[in-house]
């Protein structure tokens, strides 16, 4: 493929991204809001740190952020970004910005 088609290849899909998404209304979320996460492993925490000789280490974290998600029928796509903050000795040191993206399909809705 020569440079020029590469080229024309290129700025036809820009073109069509722009032209379908010139209002921005293509990319408004569903919803928005304001979480609280907490994030580590089950194991990490009384009873079950406590089992078989296991000892409880202290690798989650803790975040305040905000969040966007797009729903379309059952597959949806949630985008997170906030800051750690301050928890244990072997983790994430706050304030540290966090950003993660999740893509899912939900199986089932209680109407």
């Amino acid at each position: 493929m020569t440079r020029a088609a590469a080229k024309a290849i290129v700025f036809m899909a820009l073109a069509g991204l722009v032209s379908g998404c010139a209002t921005l209304q293509c990319v408004e979320p569903d919803s928005a809001g304001i979480e609280l996460s907490h994030t580590s492993h089950i194991t990490q925490h009384p009873p079950f740190a406590e089992l078989e000789g296991r000892h409880p280490t202290n690798f989650g974290y803790d975040v305040l952020g905000g969040y966007a998600r797009w729903n379309d029928g059952p597959i949806w796509l949630q985008v997170n970004e906030g800051y750690s903050l301050l928890s244990g000795w072997q983790t994430i040191p706050g304030p540290r910005e966090i950003f993660q993206a999740q893509l899912g399909v939900r199986l089932w809705h209680k109407r």
